[in-house]
């Protein structure tokens, strides 16, 4: 019997963006973590047979290096998303003009110097806006992966704020990053958007009935306090996927990627104090159990005509 199907995606945010976001100094000239990200990444998905959909952020394809380094992904078969072009934290509140040169400039840009067209968005801190639809329709998108079903958006943005430097005006901008208690109750399953049935919108997934987010950077935080602990989440995630008919749309970071002491600019963030010797071990057992539990596939061809939820809904 075929397994059910799952999406994988790694969001590639630079740590420029990251420093950026919280308001820290210095961001401009950061080091930047892209190539060592997409080397270990690459390693790692050859070695399980795994592909999913990078999604690029287009600024980064200014610099020749963060090219070299993405480039391997479209000759492997991977998918490349787009992330936008500067990755705003104010993403949700830019002028419409503003927010159509993040989206649509940045796929040009992508499909220029990596020779694809992206056909998946995801914005930038999961800051959805109700702009965004006709946007990408205007693109010729094919889905977004921005919506992030939990009712920890809240908080996940309040100790973000806690941790930064960032003026009263700056988090007025920034309210509507990681979403708000009503995104709890969206579904987790792919539905088309009102009124563009040609544009899917393809939620990160939450474990069902607990809406708490599971993708990598949270079980990376819990096995701080106990590995154990930090599999069993994992693992309930996914099973809880299985049992409800949930195709899981599993999310990886950067900062995955990065241990601690790795890049001194970025310790600040959740996760930064955890050796990359651990985080490694974590992302080899999340692979392993997504290949033992789902038939692991890129976003966009998880959409196509006659794959994953197209096939799926077809029989």
């Amino acid at each position: 019997m075929s397994l059910p199907p799952a999406t994988l995606s790694l969001d590639l945010d630079d740590a420029w963006t990251y420093m950026r976001a919280a308001g820290r100094p210095g961001w401009e000239a950061t080091r930047s973590v892209v190539p060592e990200v997409c080397a270990r990444l690459l390693a790692m998905l050859d070695r399980h047979g795994l592909r999913l959909t990078l999604f690029v952020i287009a600024a980064d394809l200014e610099h020749p290096d963060r090219v070299a380094a993405i480039r391997p992904f479209v000759e492997r078969g991977h998918e490349i998303g787009c992330h936008s072009w500067h990755h705003e934290p104010t993403f949700a509140a830019l002028q419409p003009e503003r927010m159509r040169e993040e989206v649509l400039r940045a796929a040009d840009l992508i499909e220029a110097r990596l020779g694809v067209r992206p056909k998946g968005f995801r914005a930038p801190g999961f800051a959805w806006s109700p702009r965004l639809p006709a946007i990408l329709r205007e693109g010729g998108f094919h889905y977004d992966g921005s919506p992030l079903p939990t009712f920890l958006g809240p908080l996940c943005r309040a100790y973000y704020f806690f941790h930064s430097k960032m003026s009263k005006a700056e988090r007025e901008q920034r309210k509507a990053m990681y979403g708000g208690i009503k995104d709890a109750f969206q579904s987790l399953r792919p539905s088309r958007y009102p009124g563009a049935p040609e544009l899917w919108s393809l939620p990160v997934t939450t474990i069902p009935l607990l809406r708490t987010p599971f993708h990598t950077s949270y079980v990376v935080w819990l096995s701080r306090f106990s590995r154990g602990l930090a599999s069993f989440y994992l693992r309930l995630g996914l099973g809880l996927c299985r049992l409800r008919g949930v195709a899981p749309s599993y999310l990886l970071h950067s900062l995955d990627f990065v241990g601690n002491g790795e890049h001194r600019d970025l310790d600040f963030f959740p996760g930064m104090d955890v050796a990359w010797a651990r985080k490694e071990a974590i992302l080899e057992d999340t692979l392993t159990a997504l290949r033992a539990r789902f038939t692991v596939l890129p976003m966009g061809e998880y959409l196509a005509p006659g794959r994953g939820i197209a096939a799926r809904a077809a029989s």
